[in-house]
């Protein structure tokens, strides 16, 4: 029979067996990484290097600001000038006559680009293609500070500087002046300010030569050229032109705009005005020849008789009817029209001219200093009645505060008047008495009556009431 400790024996043991075979099954990390043949290893740890290396690594910077790093300022614009699509894509103008196109290219790929060709692409290059997403951010930093010092430059520069240096003739200006300190020092801390004016040449970012301001003249010769012509189609539209009964042709536009009012040309010899009553003029507008228009009538024009009433009759149905051919664009028949020719006045918006931009500008300008000068007119009345109100309010106080004061210096008046004939009664009491009653007198109650005699002389006896 085992013992206990027997038994926990071989249960340690067990679980130790156990641990050993998961163990074994399962091999740690390291255990793996020595089981690798020699040259798997050592590549192993070569991508773990460079990994270590990468992490370490401190990011790509240049020091554009150092002398010695001037040549890849100078490099960078070299490239940006020799292709258009850099220039167009970084906000510099174009050369004239040239198209440029990024080819769907974004901003980060373009900058990518001329990182590498600036940065990478040395033979004493100390970047790698792997550092490139880094240079392209130094990049298009670079291209926004030349930018921002050609802007501060350019202003402090001035419009006379400006101008020179847009002619190339900065040699003429004049030493010990202010515009020559100016240019001295822009040539000395930024020396491809001319080759950025180049650059940017009519950009309106930079020229605001194009742009306008409130302050800006307006060429309006346009404008009133513009109503002339509106003015002179309406004025010839408003006009009635005269039919020639001898020309056989009459146009589509006389047919489509005028109307023929048959029963005068039956009488004087072909020859219609508009008439409410037709639609599109009759065969005039259709054939160069129709019954209509007089085409069919002689050389003499006013010959008419009863023998021709029968066909004009007929031409008259047929012009009741609608015209089969199309109208022009912008034309409306005469059904639309709500008169004839002969009634000028029932057709006013034919002969209405349309007002000008610059009469509508007028007017509208007109309305508004209406409406501001009765702006300031209701302001004025308010302030004044404000005004009015203020000093009225402060009179009236100022007035009630002195009936107040006067009242009572009348009251105080009063009391003063009255406290004297107190006084004065008081005192010609005080005299009554003395006159009344002698000193030395004694004025006191009977002694026999009250009990009461004269003091004992050897008794002190206060001196105020000895004269009592």
């Amino acid at each position: 029979m085992p013992t206990q400790r027997q038994i926990l024996e071989d249960r340690l043991h067990e679980s130790i067996n156990k641990k050993a075979a998961k163990r074994s099954k399962n091999p740690p990390a390291a255990q793996k990484a020595k089981s690798v043949p020699g040259k798997e290893n050592r590549a192993a740890r070569a991508s773990q290097r460079q990994a270590v290396q990468k992490a370490v690594k401190k990011p790509a910077t240049i020091q554009w600001a150092k002398v010695e790093n001037h040549p890849l300022t100078d490099q960078l614009l070299t490239i940006i000038e020799d292709k258009p699509r850099y220039r167009q894509a970084f906000g510099f103008s174009k050369e004239p006559g040239t198209n440029a196109t990024t080819g769907g290219q974004t901003l980060v790929d373009l900058y990518t680009e001329v990182a590498g060709e600036l940065l990478v692409s040395g033979e004493d290059s100390n970047f790698t293609e792997d550092d490139l997403p880094e240079l392209q951010k130094v990049v298009s930093n670079r291209i926004s500070a030349l930018k921002k010092l050609y802007r501060d430059n350019r202003n402090e520069l001035g419009q006379t500087g400006q101008g020179l240096v847009d002619s190339e003739t900065t040699h003429e200006i004049e030493a010990g002046t202010h515009l020559a300190n100016v240019w001295d020092r822009i040539k000395l801390k930024f020396p491809w300010y001319e080759r950025l004016n180049k650059l940017f040449g009519t950009n309106p970012a930079i020229d605001r030569g194009a742009i306008a301001n409130s302050q800006t003249t307006v060429d309006t010769s346009i404008l009133g050229a513009t109503s002339k012509k509106r003015k002179g189609r309406t004025s010839s539209r408003a006009k009635s032109p005269s039919v020639d009964s001898s020309s056989g042709d009459s146009g589509d536009e006389s047919g489509s705009d005028q109307g023929i009012s048959w029963s005068e040309s039956d009488v004087g010899g072909g020859v219609g005005h508009g008439d409410e009553s037709h639609d599109g003029g009759g065969d005039s507008g259709s054939d160069g020849g129709g019954d209509g228009g007089g085409g069919d009538s002689d050389d003499d024009g006013g010959d008419s008789d009863l023998g021709n009433a029968k066909p004009n009759k007929h031409a008259r149905q047929r012009a009741s009817l609608p015209p089969p051919a199309v109208q022009k664009p912008g034309r409306t028949s005469n059904r639309t029209r709500s008169g004839s020719l002969s009634k000028p006045a029932s057709t006013p918006q034919s002969t209405k001219r349309k007002a000008s931009v610059m009469e509508q500008i007028t007017e509208m300008a007109h309305e508004d200093r209406s409406q501001r000068v009765k702006i300031v007119e209701v302001k004025q009345r308010g302030k004044t009645h404000r005004s009015r109100v203020k000093y009225t309010t402060q009179n009236d106080l100022e007035m009630a505060r002195l009936k107040h004061q006067e009242s009572q210096s009348a009251l105080q008046r009063e009391h003063d008047l009255a406290m004297m004939d107190r006084q004065m009664e008081v005192e010609r009491i005080r005299a009554a008495a003395h006159a009344h009653f002698p000193p030395g007198h004694y004025r006191g109650p009977d002694p026999a009556a009250t009990g009461y005699g004269l003091p004992l002389p050897h008794h002190a006896i206060d001196p105020n009431l000895r004269n009592w």
